[in-house]
């Protein structure tokens, strides 16, 4: 089950695959609407880098020429803006979190301390020991807990003070009494570390009321060595009420027991920073129309850019729509200009929906393959090694070319390579310079890969476009100024770089397109010349008459072809497989037939739909096993409109003179369309010619050579050669490149005497060897019976 599922899913997705490929290859949307959203998404994609007015500069450079302004806008001051950020962001108080019960948990942790050690002790004395004497473990033991409840480091002779008093309330009153107005005042760790400007002010948060209370300064806040000082002070006024060593003790415990009641709250110090940050407004100045900005010679500064920058963002701003719809109408026009007039120089060119759909996506690939070299200039030119201008002569723009070109032709490569680059230098620095490199790199792509029959040709291809690409670049660089430069080096070598990538890209594009379009590229058609492709071996087999014929008619349209500069190898391929449809009823026609005419049984009429039907079947089989749309083309086009008239000149015996007027021609001829290229004209020729040529009794040069011109008269004056544009030169070329292969294959034999065995005579030469003459000479043979050249032409139709 799970495998049939997964056969059903394998299934499902190859035909939508197929849907879609059959979608674009019989793509019917109207040219002028592929056009029109063309030019709008490329228009919408780069109206944001439109033609600007404002050269930019960078620090340091010198201006070409005065700049003033034409508008009035405002500029960002940097200098001021920087200043008075950083004098807001100094004006945020600092923030400290006060925290109110710090002294009440040190009071009551000092009370508990004191009464358990109390306790503790009272139980180790009694009556007879009134000055607790004590033994030593247990003093040790109170002294461990005394120290880890109150946190300090007590040793044992002041524990021994305390003990000697008995741990008396008055001792502790004392401590708590020296640190209680240290903490009122208010504790921080250290006032330099924290807080360095003292100037500043301060916000006092209470984290048990969350109140806050603005504080002028620090000033009133005890640091921990500042709060030691204070209790040492207070204790100064207790010498003549406590004895000194118990006086000294107090004071050292109660400064052990201090700690930050006030703690500086950073996190949220830099919260209120940055959203200071954030709501400062940055500071302009106005530059008025008319005012000049840059005069020419003057060296730039900082300031000076950034007014330049801010006068191309007030041209660009409120003007998106504008320019969308200028950039639109630009390429609308470049484009329509540039295809009518290689249209007009070049009158063959036909586009249909799918050929301009097809162009509209690699030019758009183009678009987005240029597009990210439209912000080298917003990196920093720091970080790298090299040049980063350089790098713009390594985009690879030339692959529309050589697709363009390889799918469609030379003359609608060159259109292509003029859009692409226009698209190039207005996205590219809107340079001159980039539009003259990428135009001559585009005809040199478009003209290498013309003639292509092997993938190795579009690498040669490239490697070509990269020389051709290091030409440009130097003579550009000579032109100005800059040959003799580091950066000349690099544009060089990216430059050889580009052309490599865009052969190499081609390479891997070139099966999507001959897949996705249905277009039949002569590296295709170099593939399916290969004899052992499955079809033909099938031909060969069911059909071996068929097969002979189409080869024979192969090598007539191969030389035909190559006479009148028509694509030769389509012709032979197509010519391979223009009968291909003869393999489901090869038997009913003639070239296949062994024995007994199967068409001696049937009426004229179904003789005649059986041989029509051969070229819809031969158009099934061509697309079952994908041959291309040329092929299959010119496989529904190489019988064009003609009769069969064998057949019907037997329908008008059968019916006789009576019935005659009930009898359509139009049965009797093939449905067409007749041929529309000059290849699929020569197919036609070269069938008629090659099936005419076995017709011929005793065929010399002269019988062929009017056989040949009687079969191209009849097609021209039938007008089945009306719309494939082969001209009168062309069909005399056609004519005389038939008769030489035609006049090869019916080449005379000198006639080999018979052997020995058979009667021949011998005669000894004196050095013994044996000399051998023919039973009967030449001249004694009867000659063959002269018969009156009748064209007979029934197998034109079969």
């Amino acid at each position: 089950m799970e495998k049939r599922k997964n056969r059903d899913k394998i299934s499902s997705r190859i035909k939508k695959i197929l849907s879609v490929r059959k979608a674009l290859v019989h793509a019917s949307t109207p040219k002028w609407v592929i056009l029109i959203l063309l030019c709008l998404s490329i228009a919408f994609l780069v109206s944001h880098k439109t033609l600007t007015r404002v050269k930019q500069y960078g620090v340091g450079d010198v201006a070409e020429s005065n700049i003033k302004a034409d508008v009035s806008f405002l500029v960002k001051d940097t200098a001021s803006t920087a200043e008075r950020l950083q004098q807001a962001r100094d004006a945020v108080p600092a923030v400290f979190d006060y925290d109110p019960v710090m002294f009440k948990k040190i009071s009551v942790k000092l009370h508990d301390t004191f009464e358990t050690t109390r306790k503790a002790l009272s139980q180790e004395s009694d009556a007879d020991n009134p000055e607790w004497e004590i033994p030593q473990e247990v003093v040790d033991q109170s002294l461990l807990e005394w120290n880890q409840n109150l946190g300090l480091d007590l040793d044992a002779e002041a524990f021994e003070i305390l003990r000697r008093g008995k741990f008396s309330e008055d001792v502790e009153n004392l401590i708590l009494f020296l640190i209680e107005p240290v903490f009122r005042q208010g504790v921080i760790a250290t006032k330099q570390d924290i807080y360095v400007d003292r100037g500043r002010d301060v916000i006092v948060r209470n984290i048990v009321t969350k109140e806050e209370e603005n504080v002028a300064a620090l000033e009133g806040f005890l640091s921990l060595r500042q709060a030691r000082h204070a209790i040492e002070s207070r204790a100064a006024d207790f010498l003549r009420q406590y004895k000194y060593p118990s006086l000294m003790l107090s004071v050292r415990i109660a400064q052990d027991l201090l700690a930050p009641n006030l703690t500086l709250n950073k996190m949220e110090w830099d919260r209120r920073i940055d959203k200071a940050a954030e709501d400062f407004k940055p500071v302009y100045y106005k530059i008025q129309k008319h005012e000049m900005i840059v005069r020419e010679g003057e060296k730039l500064t900082q300031k000076r850019i950034d007014e330049l920058a801010a006068l191309a963002a007030k041209q660009r701003e409120g003007q998106a729509w504008i320019r969308f719809f200028g950039l639109s109408l630009l390429l609308g026009m470049l484009v329509y200009v540039v295809s009518e007039s290689i249209g007009q120089m070049v009158p063959k060119i036909r586009l249909n929906s799918k050929d301009l759909l097809f162009l509209g996506i690699v030019i758009f690939v183009v678009f987005l393959v240029v597009l990210p070299a439209g912000y080298v200039g917003s990196f920093d030119p720091d970080l790298f090694i090299f040049p980063l201008t350089s790098t713009l002569y390594s985009t690879p723009l030339t692959l529309g070319s050589m697709l363009a070109s390889i799918f469609l032709g030379v003359p609608v490569a060159i259109m292509v390579s003029v859009v692409v680059a226009f698209i190039a230098a207005l996205v590219i620095q809107n340079s001159i310079h980039f539009f003259v490199y990428f135009l001559v790199g585009g005809f040199v792509a478009a003209i290498s890969v013309q003639d292509c029959r092997d993938r190795s040709v579009l690498l040669k291809a490239g490697l070509l476009v990269g020389m051709s690409n290091i030409f440009l670049v130097v003579a550009l660089n000579m032109v100005t100024d800059s040959l003799f430069t580091q950066a000349a080096i690099y544009d060089v070598s990216f430059a050889l770089l580009g052309g490599v990538i865009a052969g190499i890209i081609v390479t891997g594009l070139t099966p999507l397109g001959e897949m996705a379009f249905g277009y039949t590229t002569n590296i295709k058609l170099l593939e399916l010349a290969n004899l052992d492709s499955p079809i033909l071996k099938q031909l060969m087999i069911v059909a071996p008459g068929t097969y002979h014929h189409s080869l024979i008619a192969g090598t007539l349209v191969e030389a035909a072809g190559r006479a009148i500069g028509a694509n030769s190898l389509l012709c032979k391929v197509a010519a391979y497989y223009h009968d291909l449809g003869k393999i489901k009823k090869a038997d009913y026609f003639i070239e296949n037939q062994t024995g007994k005419n199967r068409h001696e049984k049937l009426a004229p009429s179904m003789s005649a739909l059986i041989l029509i039907s051969h070229v819809k079947e031969g158009v099934e089989l061509a697309r079952k096993n994908r041959l291309g749309n040329a092929i299959i083309d010119i496989i529904q086009q190489h019988h064009g409109t003609t009769i069969i008239s064998y057949f019907y000149q037997k329908a008008k015996e059968l019916k006789g003179q009576q019935d005659q007027g009930s009898l359509s021609e139009a049965d009797f001829r093939y449905p067409g369309p007749k041929p529309q290229t000059k290849e699929a004209g020569l197919v036609l020729l070269a069938d008629v010619a090659e099936a005419a040529s076995h017709t011929l009794q005793n065929p010399n040069p002269a019988r062929v050579q009017g056989m040949v011109q009687k079969i191209i008269n009849k097609a021209f004056s039938d007008g089945q050669l009306d719309q494939c544009e082969l001209t009168l030169k062309d069909l005399h070329e056609v004519a005389k490149s038939f008769n030489q292969i035609l006049n090869g294959i019916f080449h005379q034999r000198i006639e080999y005497p018979e052997s020995v065995e058979k009667g021949a005579a011998q005669t000894k030469i004196k050095d013994g060897s044996i000399s051998r003459q023919p039973a009967t000479s030449a001249r004694d043979r009867q000659a063959e019976p002269q018969v009156q050249d009748q064209e007979n032409l029934k197998r034109l139709g079969l």
